[in-house]
Formats: structure tokens, C-alpha cells, sequence
């Protein structure tokens, strides 16, 4: 009796124990609702192009994870407004020129080896029928960048269609990692 006991110990434990749920947690969408709509986000920054990563990664996340249905706006109860207010890119640690070991540059010039990129956007859920905002919150993300190098890795020397392709693989990144907190603050406990 005794060693049954012991070895049923465990289980009931286990049973008894404390009221967690074994695996994922279900999500679901404020209201509960079904569909939801994302139109391509507004980008009011100088820097071109990022609402097309932040808007496809979104949808990726919703339909990887398939809490609700992306659909056309017409057909959604709720939309997704996304707007980037702001991205900006600075540069880091400049390498000035007349010193050692940069002394073949000009004095005044200034190199850049490590950018910031900045992202501030703003997303909001809106009912389709009347425009109330249902939720809405601001993020914020920043990234550090390396600046691209040709053959010398002490001086850059690449151009600016380098600098550009580094910003959107950045911006791409950034967008990963901000979606995916997007999402987990749209679904969460509701």
C-alpha cells in the first residue's frame, strides 16, 4: 500500500498541483473577433519603404500563429491601422581623419563604422463600420548597425547604395522583432 502510494505521489501532484495550463495558452483578438484587416501602413518618415516590412511581417505573424483570419478590409469587422511616425539614422563613433592610423584622410572628413537606427510607430484596431478606436499603443525600437566595409575593415569606404541596403536590412530586422511584440500585445488577455 505504502509504495503504491509513493509511487502515485507524483501523479496526483501533478493533478493537484497548481492550476497552470500545460502548453500554449490560447490568444485571441480583442472582441473575440474572427477576421481582421491590415491595409499597408503609412509611413510619415524621410526613410523609404519600411511600411512595406512592418506591414507584411504582420501579417505573417496573424497568419503563422492563425489566431484570426487576415482578410480584405471590406470583408473584416476590425482593421489594423499602422502608422511610422518616425525613423531616423545616426551615426556612431566617427572615425575623424589626420590621425593615426587615418592620417592619409583629409582632416576634416569623418567616417562613420556604426549607425543607429531609430523606429517610432503607432498601431491602432479600429471598428470597420463606425472608425472607434478599440486599441491603440506606440512602440518604440532602435537597432545598431555596422556600416558596410570594402576590403579595409578599419575605413569605410562604401557608398551610399551600401548605407541604403544596410538601412532596409536593418529596418527588416526591426520590423521582425517590433511585430512580433505588436502581436503579442494585440492578443494578450483578451
Amino acid at each position: 500500500m505504502g509504495i503504491k502510494f509513493l509511487q502515485l505521489l507524483p501523479l496526483l501532484c501533478f493533478l493537484w498541483g497548481c492550476a497552470y495550463e500545460v502548453g500554449y495558452q490560447k490568444r485571441a483578438l480583442l472582441g473575440n473577433y474572427k477576421q481582421v484587416a491590415i491595409p499597408v501602413f503609412e509611413n510619415k518618415s524621410q526613410i523609404t519603404g519600411p511600411e512595406k516590412y512592418f506591414t507584411s511581417t504582420l501579417i505573417k505573424e496573424f497568419e503563422r500563429i492563425q489566431t484570426v483570419n487576415v482578410t480584405s478590409k471590406s470583408k473584416a469587422p476590425v482593421f489594423i491601422k499602422g502608422s511610422i511616425n518616425e525613423v531616423t539614422v545616426e551615426g556612431l563613433s566617427p572615425i575623424q581623419g589626420g590621425a593615426e592610423p587615418f592620417d592619409r584622410l583629409p582632416k576634416e572628413a569623418a567616417l562613420y563604422s556604426v549607425y543607429r537606427i531609430k523606429v517610432r510607430l503607432a498601431i491602432a484596431v479600429l471598428r470597420r463600420d463606425d472608425q472607434v478606436v478599440l486599441w491603440s499603443e506606440n512602440f518604440n525600437r532602435e537597432k545598431v548597425y555596422k556600416a558596410p566595409q570594402i576590403e579595409s575593415p578599419i575605413i569605410n569606404s562604401a557608398n551610399a547604395v551600401y548605407n541604403e541596403s544596410a538601412i532596409q536590412s536593418s529596418l527588416s530586422e526591426v520590423a521582425d522583432e517590433l511585430m512580433t511584440d505588436v502581436y503579442d500585445r494585440l492578443t494578450e488577455s483578451f
